[in-house]
């Protein structure tokens, strides 16, 4: 699922302004480029709200704009420091410019922090593009264990382990990869179901149509079902 600002910075974005609330609201529905919109006018009228361009760097890693992102965070660098999220994020921008030994420097540091469980998988990413083999698929089982639920993180291990001749642990990882991909899938089908009904119909039906989202054995899920339910106000259900 899409997440906005995990940073605990971004906890002091003001919750009664509009502008922010819509650009969290479209960031939920995925619509980006809307989002940025707002995060973006917002800026206009508080250009010194930390919490507020972080937001507005993360929609646009989001959405793919990297160069823009990064000077954003760049900015919020020069400003606050080397602010672990903020490296987190500068650290994936460089696995998608290919500067892998910078992404490798930001990263490692961030691998055994626990509010960046993400950090093995890129960092196997940058050693990959590194042809540091290795270290790749180190980081890589480390991802494995980390998310479980991950179909990505499953593919790229698998297909270390392909090149390394490590047969039967590659096929146990694609068999994975198969599994997860499904409920991604899945998940993806029914959350847009899910905040449409909220929204529009009755809270007993809507609920009805939710709780095929939720799986009592999968956090993955289980956190999507809470955002959706918070997202229309419903915190009680999130909880």
């Amino acid at each position: 699922g899409v997440q906005t600002c995990a940073l605990p910075i971004c906890q002091s974005v003001p919750a009664q302004t509009a502008t922010v609330g819509n650009g969290v609201r479209l960031m939920e529905e995925r619509k980006f480029a809307e989002a940025a919109t707002e995060f973006e006018a917002g800026l206009a009228g508080d250009p010194n709200n930390d919490a507020l361009r972080i937001q507005y760097a993360t929609c646009l890693y989001l959405e793919e704009r990297n160069d823009e992102s990064a000077r954003q965070f760049e900015l919020e660098r020069k400003r606050l420091g080397d602010k672990p999220g903020i490296t987190y994020y500068l650290g994936l921008l460089d696995v998608r410019a290919r500067n892998y030994a910078g992404a490798i420097a930001k990263l490692q540091p961030l691998e055994s922090n626990a509010a960046f469980p993400k950090a093995s998988f890129y960092l196997g990413m940058a050693y990959l593009g590194a042809g540091e083999s290795t270290a790749a698929m180190e980081s890589l089982q480390r991802a494995a264990k980390n998310n479980p639920q991950d179909s990505a993180v499953h593919y790229r291990l698998a297909r270390v382990y392909t090149t390394a001749g490590r047969t039967a642990e590659a096929d146990r990882e694609f068999a994975l990869y198969r599994s997860t991909h499904e409920n991604e899938r899945i998940v993806e089908q029914e959350a847009p179901a899910c905040m449409e009904a909220l929204r529009a119909g009755p809270r007993a039906e809507a609920k009805a149509i939710c709780e095929r989202i939720g799986d009592p054995h999968d956090a993955r899920r289980l956190q999507l079902l809470g955002r959706l339910y918070a997202g229309v106000g419903d915190y009680a259900d999130a909880i």
